[in-house]
């Protein structure tokens, strides 16, 4: 588990859950906060095609500034 970031490595320890409708209409309900990255931290915005038919997605990618 070394090449793993210590924050997502807490993830293999998440039991399995299933969704379905009601948790589905529960996490569109929810309202993102806001995040206030570091100043060391570059935020971009970037809309990705979605499939045919289908809305844009709409991502935030975070890169340390040492990246640029």
């Amino acid at each position: 588990m070394n090449d793993i970031h210590p924050d997502l490595a807490r993830g293999r320890f998440i039991p399995k859950m299933s969704y379905g409708p009601l948790s589905s209409r529960i996490m569109r309900s929810l309202k993102a906060r806001p995040v206030a990255p570091g100043p060391d931290i570059t935020v971009q915005e970037v809309v990705v095609p979605g499939p045919e038919g289908a809305p844009d997605v709409s991502l935030r990618v975070f890169q340390p500034a040492s990246r640029r």
